[in-house]
């Protein structure tokens, strides 16, 4: 099964369940480095997401206007969408540039919207605007200026929470930083993350952070 789905039935089944604060997701990824899974960015103002699969390839999905998630390129069917097969005759990731390079389309008995999305990233190179990944929940995070990270929640109802260093957004207040030493690794594409910073800038206890199997 893909990741991609397994995050999606996860974020399903905490519907209805308690809404986390910041400092409680903090602590979820405190004193850890995490690998990232996904690769998000944007072209011509589309969002796309792009993961390598066990078998050493890439599926692509696009990130509609409703927030769901529509399989583009090697990708199982998905959120009332169609499976997609390969349409595309190449997916690379450059890490140490940060890029995702797509090659030419291959499938032409596909529908126009889909073959619309694809011209739109057929033959170019985009530059990796936000990195994700899914453990027991989804997080976002983006590089900012001077080396600094700000990291979301991707919530039960599909909304970004921040969670550390990260403005408001989606209804959610500002997340000041609740973690120190938040590092990234452009090369093996690595979060690290150093203690909670609780209310009165005081370190908390990390919590284990916990993965769910492939």
């Amino acid at each position: 099964m893909d990741f991609i789905k397994i995050f999606i039935t996860t974020v399903m089944l905490l519907v209805g369940l308690k809404a986390y604060s910041p400092m409680d997701l903090a602590s979820l990824i405190s004193s850890s480095n995490i690998n990232m899974q996904y690769y998000f960015f944007a072209i011509d103002n589309n969002a796309f997401l792009v993961k390598e699969k066990s078998d050493k390839t890439y599926a692509l999905w696009y990130y509609t206007l409703d927030r769901k998630w529509q399989p583009l390129h090697n990708a199982s069917a998905f959120d009332g969408f169609e499976k997609a097969t390969i349409n595309l005759d190449r997916i690379s990731v450059n890490k140490s540039s940060e890029q995702v390079i797509f090659g030419s389309m291959l499938n032409s008995n596909i529908s126009d919207t889909v073959k619309k999305l694809l011209q739109s990233v057929e033959n170019k190179t985009a530059t990796i605007g936000w990195y994700f990944w899914v453990d027991d929940k989804a997080f976002l995070i983006r590089k900012k200026s001077g080396n600094e990270i700000s990291v979301w929640h991707y919530t039960n109802d599909r909304k970004w929470q921040p969670v550390h260093n990260a403005n408001a957004f989606d209804g959610f207040p500002k997340a000041e930083k609740t973690l120190e030493n938040v590092t990234f690794n452009a090369v093996s594409h690595t979060l690290s993350t150093g203690s909670v910073i609780n209310a009165n800038g005081q370190r908390t206890p990390p919590t284990p952070f916990a993965q769910l199997s492939n």
